[in-house]
């Protein structure tokens, strides 16, 4: 990977600040980078991935259009405000509330209480997992985890992890009171 002229590499450890003068860079225009664990990653999406992301968001707006509880996003950058090596950017993200104001610089300073990561073809499942486990850890409420190829869902919250099918329905439980989605409605 280049940006701004310089390699930027897997085997060196990246702050919360040179990332994000590597995001100003016009070299990074045209690329989606995230911070995980210091480690910067591009985050190269496809149409399948869109797709499932917008279906989802859709999903999650028409509820908050019936139920003003919060607000969704495609692809915010978030981070705990003290985090030093992580950028976040979860394909879809709700906060709840109206309170905090939209970040138009930068990085949310706090996670959302639901993150939605769905699969592309060159992540593993143990990396989405290991995403879960982050945002879990620092006070998001609801982790959706969507794996297209086998048409399933993994539902994540501190205390259980759950796995729905075609067959399911995907509830947003105490983080989206009321929202009910056929599981089968995300996949083609």
């Amino acid at each position: 990977m280049k940006s701004n002229g310089q390699t930027l590499r897997r085997d060196t450890l990246y702050t919360v600040d040179e990332f994000e003068r590597i995001l100003r860079a016009p070299s990074s225009d045209d690329h989606r980078y995230e911070l995980i664990d210091g480690r910067i990653y591009d985050k190269r999406t496809t149409e399948e991935h869109g797709y499932i992301s917008g279906l989802i968001v859709t999903e999650i707006g028409l509820y908050l259009m019936q139920y003003p509880i919060g607000r969704v996003a495609i692809k915010a950058l978030h981070r705990p405000k003290d985090d030093l090596h992580n950028d976040r950017i979860p394909d879809v993200s709700y906060v709840s509330g109206r309170d905090r104001p939209l970040e138009d610089v930068g990085a949310a300073l706090y996670m959302p209480d639901l993150c939605v990561e769905v699969q592309l073809p060159d992540q593993t499942r143990k990396f989405l997992r290991h995403k879960a486990e982050y945002y879990l850890k620092n006070n998001t409420r609801l982790v959706w985890l969507v794996f297209p190829r086998q048409q399933i869902i993994e539902v994540w919250t501190t205390t259980e992890q759950l796995i729905l099918t075609i067959e399911d329905t995907l509830t947003g439980g105490d983080v989206l009171p009321g929202f009910a989605v056929p599981v089968k409605r995300f996949f083609v």
